[in-house]
C-alpha cells in the first residue's frame, strides 16, 4: 500500500467530467446545457434542453503499477462529450442547424485545455462511436477526449 493519495482522483473519481461540464457551459454559450451523465439513452435526450452537450466517462486504465505488485502511478481517462440536438424536422427555431457550428466549438473549448489536477491537455482522439439518429428528430455527435494524470 502506498503514501495517503491526496490527488483530485482520490477525492472525486469523476473530477474531469464534472470540470469538462463545467467549462463547456461557462464558454459555448449556444449549449443550454452542460452536464456529466453516468448513461446515454434515448429516452434521457427528450426532457433535455437543447442544443445540450453530454459528458460521460468513456474508458479509464491505469499506466504502470498494473502489475499488482506496485502502486499505480498516472490513470489515462477518455470522456465522450454528446452534443444533443434537434434535426430542425419537429422544431421552429431549425436547432439542427446549430450542430454544425456548435461541434467545433465544442473542440476548441476543451482540445489542449488542461484540467485542474491533471497531468496532460485534454486531446481530441479517435475511436468515437458513430452519431446516432433517433425518430423523434434528436441526434447525438460524439467526440471523444482523452487525458491522464497522476494518482
Amino acid at each position: 500500500m502506498g503514501a495517503p493519495n491526496n490527488s483530485a482522483w482520490a477525492a472525486d473519481f469523476l473530477f474531469v467530467g464534472r470540470a469538462m461540464a463545467a467549462r463547456l457551459a461557462a464558454s459555448v454559450p449556444a449549449l443550454r446545457e452542460s452536464l456529466m451523465v453516468d448513461e446515454i439513452e434515448p429516452t434521457a435526450t427528450r426532457t433535455r434542453q437543447v442544443p445540450a452537450a453530454l459528458v460521460m466517462l468513456h474508458d479509464q486504465s491505469p499506466d504502470g503499477g498494473g502489475d499488482g505488485y506496485s502502486d499505480v502511478s498516472v490513470v489515462r481517462q477518455q470522456w465522450l462529450v454528446f452534443l444533443v440536438d434537434k434535426t430542425g424536422r419537429n422544431t421552429a427555431d431549425r436547432g439542427g442547424e446549430k450542430v454544425g457550428p456548435l461541434l467545433p466549438q465544442i473542440v476548441q473549448c476543451l482540445h489542449g485545455w488542461r484540467v485542474p489536477g491533471t497531468s496532460r491537455n485534454l486531446a481530441w482522439a479517435p475511436g468515437a462511436p458513430t452519431p446516432k439518429y433517433f425518430q423523434d428528430g434528436t441526434v447525438m455527435f460524439p467526440l471523444l477526449f482523452s487525458t491522464q494524470f497522476s494518482v
